[in-house]
């Protein structure tokens, strides 16, 4: 049989180490199918081939997101080497394997990043080699495989970002990383901090409000770390003070929300004059 196969190969060489990286594969022209071919046989491999101009390997690609189903294993992907025209867009590639009938894969950190994915074809099942360069690796058999590209805006991609960082983290960790506050004043602060964000949510030609809101989140960040604090110390009842402030100082913003949302664009969840009667109906109980 005669194959009529053009390519390009980029191999990126790693100083100090030893072998190298196949980086880019780039499939200019195939007459005759190979004996198994991602381009071609792996659902949407068509239209990846097209936004790169090769079948990419995803070497150093980010894994942020699983999602697990009967028989159905879900990744998303971060993109790092991203086509010409996503420079400032998050490329991102959603990879669903169906129908699976082993599922080898070992997660070992918080984040994953992807060494590279080969595919193969045993018998009628695809194999796919997930090799890690941090968190991730192992093997998938499964019979189908779905790839869907789809871009996320700047904007959209900076908060998934935050989100898929703190949603990955240990249950048992607070990450307390300073944005704004240095020192920990939050107790006497963290009422008029929340009062001056919200007087600047009111006027509409206010830049600088979602800063202000984010330096009164970080005064109640401060108060549940010190309240961790006093019930390593064995001090419950201060524990439970600082509790209480923060967990108060939230109730407090949700009803501001509530308020200015109801001005807004005729949208009315909950009545100003409601949120009063409650705090009314409280204060008659205590």
């Amino acid at each position: 049989m005669e194959f009529k196969f053009y390519a390009t190969v980029l191999i990126l060489y790693t100083e100090g180490a030893i072998g190298y990286r196949l980086q880019k594969i780039n499939a200019l022209e195939v007459d005759n199918m190979l004996e198994f071919n991602p381009r071609y046989n792996i659902d949407g491999g068509e239209e990846l081939f097209k936004l790169y101009g090769y079948f990419p390997t995803f070497h150093d690609d980010e894994v942020v997101q699983f999602k697990w189903g009967y028989e159905e294993f879900e990744i998303y992907i971060k993109a790092q080497t991203r086509p010409k025209g996503y420079k400032k867009k998050d490329l991102m590639i959603k990879m669903t394997f169906k129908n699976i009938k082993k599922f080898d894969i070992s997660l070992s950190e918080n984040f994953f990043i992807i060494g590279g994915i080969e595919f193969s074809k045993d018998n009628s099942l695809i194999v796919s080699d997930i090799w890690g360069s941090v968190g991730i690796g192992g093997k998938i058999a499964c019979e189908r495989i779905i790839i869907e590209p789809y871009v996320r805006d700047e904007m959209n991609s900076n908060v998934r970002d935050v989100l898929d960082f703190y949603s990955h983290l240990s249950d048992n960790e607070i990450v307390c990383i300073p944005r704004f506050l240095e020192e920990n004043n939050s107790k006497e602060m963290v009422y008029l901090r929340l009062e001056r964000a919200a007087i600047d949510n009111c006027e509409p030609s206010c830049c600088a409000t979602y800063s202000r809101y984010a330096i009164w989140s970080e005064s109640i960040r401060f108060i549940i770390m010190q309240a961790k604090i006093e019930l390593q110390n064995g001090n419950i009842e201060n524990a439970n003070n600082f509790l209480n402030i923060a967990g108060n100082s939230i109730g407090a913003y949700i009803d501001i929300q509530t308020m200015l949302d109801s001005g807004l664009d005729g949208t009315q969840f909950k009545k100003p004059k409601d949120v009063k009667k409650s705090y009314l109906r409280y204060l008659k109980k205590t």
